[in-house]
């Protein structure tokens, strides 16, 4: 939904734009070609939700930082929202972590 927002905001922005620079530029809003800016804000959102699901926490990354977060902050890592990229097994010499994209459903040769 951010995404989409985000998307919606800045073609408004450049509509806006076009309306203040050049009367002519208009027309790249009119009839048909509106169904491409509607068809760029929604694709934002779908990538930005795509990219929420790819870093969503799994446990070991709720074990990595809940040390870290309860004493920085003093608060349950698992109270807040939380968007983290563990990419590395830190425990076993920097191995790239393959049960994230297990998880979601990418299977990796």
């Amino acid at each position: 939904m951010y995404g989409t927002v985000i998307g919606f905001l800045a073609v408004q922005f450049k509509y806006r734009a076009c309306v203040l620079a050049k009367q002519a530029w208009v027309k790249y809003f009119d009839s048909w070609i509106l169904a491409f800016w509607v068809l760029y804000t929604f694709s934002n959102g779908v990538i930005w939700a795509a990219g929420t699901e790819i870093v969503r926490p799994d446990e070991y990354a709720y074990q990595y930082l809940s040390h870290e977060i309860m004493t920085q902050y003093g608060v349950d890592v698992r109270k807040i929202a939380l968007f983290v990229f563990v990419a590395y097994d830190f425990m076993s010499e920097f191995e790239i972590r393959y049960s994230m994209h297990q998880r979601n459903g990418l299977e990796l040769q």
